[in-house]
């Protein structure tokens, strides 16, 4: 199945002045039901988030809809379900995830710590924080996650990251590691592999048909057979060719081809 890198979404959610950008989301705090605010509305949101069980994250970020009929009359953590935007998933037990002022959809790659999630179309995967993967799974949508490098959701967390340096060139990143330069991002962190890659933000992307420029190669993270084709075909970075040719021998592995058009 393709996978297209691009969102063709934006969901739109008031009231995330003062948030962070994070893993492709604006990331703040869910809103709570109080009319004042103060010193409770942490107690209450911590209530909120542990009367909603497997329904939410433990910081509250929460799901809706699904086999356990996560939040039907929406509330405080679920002021809208995904699937009021998506006639794409609609048999009885389809799984949503709840956009408040913590999640706002936004175009770009997985950075850092990160899951992709068929969200509004099986076509498109949406870069959410890593702890939507175990909350989707645990709410029976484990078969719409993907980690960073496409790899499918196997419900492992990260593993350490053995080292920050990659042999040949390219940078390795994520977890306490140096930051990537400006213009590149942190993506690619995996079971599969520990070590994150930076590549650009913006720039060209390759594949089977679509070649690099000149004095580039293309990189693919390298995972399992039925994953393969789609990050290959979707999925991978021009590098300039001594950086793709060290990528590909970092922790996990990958492949530096130059696809020709």
């Amino acid at each position: 199945m393709r996978f297209v890198r691009v969102l063709t979404f934006v969901l739109s959610v008031a009231g995330t002045a003062g948030a962070v950008v994070h893993c492709g989301l604006i990331a703040g705090e869910p809103a709570a039901p109080s009319a004042e605010g103060g010193a409770d509305d942490g107690a209450t949101l911590a209530a909120l988030i542990a009367d909603a069980g497997i329904c939410a994250s433990p910081s509250g970020i929460a799901v809706c809809g699904g086999p356990h009929h996560c939040f039907p009359d929406g509330g405080a953590l679920c002021e809208e379900c995904s699937l009021e935007s998506s006639e794409m998933f609609t048999d009885a037990y389809s799984l949503g995830l709840c956009l408040t002022q913590k999640i706002s959809g936004l175009p770009g790659e997985c950075w850092d710590d990160c899951v992709y999630v068929q969200l509004i179309d099986p076509r498109v995967l949406a870069s959410v924080p890593f702890e939507v993967g175990p909350l989707f799974a645990a709410n029976g949508g484990g078969d719409r996650v993907r980690y960073a490098d496409y790899s499918p959701w196997t419900g492992d967390a990260l593993p350490p990251i053995p080292s920050c340096v990659i042999q040949g060139g390219a940078q390795g990143c994520g977890g306490s590691c140096p930051a990537c330069a400006p213009d590149r991002t942190c993506t690619g962190r995996s079971p599969l592999h520990p070590i994150g890659l930076c590549v650009p933000t913006i720039g060209h992307g390759c594949s089977s048909k679509e070649a690099c420029p000149s004095g580039q190669a293309c990189f693919a993270w390298k995972t399992d057979a039925d994953a393969q084709a789609d990050v290959g075909f979707d999925y991978a970075f021009c590098l300039p060719t001594q950086e793709c040719e060290s990528a590909a021998k970092m922790p996990g592995g990958g492949y530096c081809t130059n696809p020709q058009p």
